[in-house]
């Protein structure tokens, strides 16, 4: 092994070249203190002393870069880098080929889905290839595993993303890890390339959330900013404003981490509440819980959103925290409330006359199938599965194509988000007798005009 990384090594050494040490003299440039990062008014930290860079689009077009995984948080930053004249590569984490991302490809489509369906032609060069020519390499695959074996899968990945790595890339780590998790990808780095962190390749943060929730601020290990970096993350940022200790875009691995496992805690500390109390609610106040959004609109899509970061953060606890127990305890939350909606949809069944061997389910759930967590992907399995178990007929749509309510058999639509409760409901218009389930913590119930579900009992407390 040791003579593994010492070859390693000295190859990744020979291949740096004068323009490469040119580049990241260009890119990378220490962080004041542990925390910030101080700019000038040119758009530059103090010791980079070219005049011509300041602005976007002389950085970008001066970078290579690869993107590893088809994810479609991965597949943005490289269509935006692509766009502004970057030589990009995305890596296919499934065949680890790389395909080549040209302006033209970039323009055309916006997103990964499209790209996929459209099949352009595209030139490919193998994983070594694209990685040992990168400046940049951002790690973005798309994480299907939700067990135990979580971190195995990507650490695995990691390896195989980062082993032709060379002198002077800067690696990015875009996919979230608990409290002092960076620690274990660095050292993969350094073992698999036989690099030093800081004097030889750079590590950044940075667990990527697409537009809804974007972390502040990237992570640096080794106390340098990257302003081609900056520019493809935060691309509204002005360049040409000092920052202050305290808007710094750069700041420690630590504090990034931090800052990131907090706002999970108090995404999941708002949302668990109406997930518990939402099955202890009698049917005669439903409808007015209903109009508060934080119940009536929380549906099943929303519950889930950030689940691997909370078990990946629960990993990294340790078992006799208080934070583990409580990060442990949002997630029995989730996942029993799956638990119970199918046991809730069984009982509404049940009380409404319909059979499970001539009744027709629809889970009808719209989301990317594309995006980097796999929280959305592995629910929906264990979902539609555990309502296959007991029905004859059970089919996933993410959109309700014309003519789908056209059957003999009833039929239960079972939306996953208040999008698609719109849609049911414009459906349920078209045919009455469907019968419209909202996954949300209080599984309530849109009538019909031929199904009559008798009222439940009313909900107690269990006491231990």
């Amino acid at each position: 092994m040791a003579g593994k990384t010492q070859r390693s090594k000295t190859k990744a050494r020979k291949s740096t070249t004068t323009k490469s040490k040119e580049k990241i003299a260009l890119q990378d440039a220490p962080v004041d203190g542990n925390i910030a990062v101080q700019i000038d008014k040119s758009g530059h930290s103090d010791n980079d002393d070219n005049d011509n860079d300041n602005d976007d689009n002389s950085i970008i077009p001066s970078i290579t870069m690869a993107v590893f995984g088809m994810s479609t948080e991965g597949y943005e930053i490289a269509r935006r880098a692509a766009v502004k004249g970057a030589t990009v590569f995305i890596v296919d984490e499934s065949t680890l080929t790389a395909i080549v991302l040209n302006t033209e490809i970039a323009r055309t489509y916006p997103d990964i889905s499209t790209l996929q369906e459209d099949e352009p032609i595209m030139s490919f060069i193998p994983l070594q290839e694209a990685v040992s020519k990168s400046d940049l390499l951002f790690f973005t695959p798309r994480i299907r595993t939700q067990t135990h074996n979580i971190k195995a899968s990507i650490q695995s990945l990691f390896k195989d993303a980062v082993e032709s790595v060379k002198v002077g890339t800067s690696v990015v780590f875009c996919v979230p890890v608990g409290i002092d998790g960076n620690g274990e990808y660095i050292s993969i780095l350094q073992h698999e390339t036989g690099l030093e962190i800081g004097s030889e390749v750079s590590y950044y943060y940075y667990p990527i959330e697409g537009e809804r929730n974007p972390p502040k601020m990237i992570g640096s290990a080794d106390t340098k900013q990257n302003l081609a970096l900056r520019s493809l993350l935060f691309p509204s940022e002005p360049e040409n404003e000092t920052t202050t200790t305290t808007t710094s875009i750069f700041t420690t691995l630590a504090m990034s981490e931090y800052l990131h496992a907090i706002d999970i805690i108090s995404r999941f500390a708002q949302i668990s509440p109406s997930i518990e109390f939402g099955q202890f609610v009698p049917d005669e106040i439903k409808p007015a819980i209903a109009a508060d959004p934080r119940v009536g609109q929380l549906y099943i899509d929303g519950m889930i959103d950030g689940m691997l970061d909370m078990r990946l953060l629960e990993m990294s606890l340790g078992s006799t925290k208080p934070l583990q127990r409580l990060a442990s305890l949002y997630v029995k939350t989730v996942d029993s409330y799956v638990i119970r909606l199918v046991e809730r949809i069984k009982q509404i069944m049940r009380r409404s006359g319909m059979r499970t061997t001539k009744t027709k389910m629809i889970v009808l759930w719209s989301f990317d199938p594309h995006l980097l967590r796999g929280d959305r992907n592995a629910t929906l399995h264990i979902l539609v599965e555990r309502l296959r178990d007991w029905l004859a007929d059970v089919e996933f749509l993410s959109e309700m194509p014309h003519g789908v309510t056209v059957s003999d058999l009833p039929i239960a639509i079972l939306p996953c988000t208040p999008q698609d409760f719109e849609i049911a409901r414009r459906a349920q218009k078209e045919k009455p007798t469907i019968l419209v389930i909202k996954a949300t913590p209080l599984y309530d119930i849109l009538p019909n005009e031929t199904i009559t579900v008798r009222p439940f009992p009313p909900p107690t407390f269990t006491q231990n």
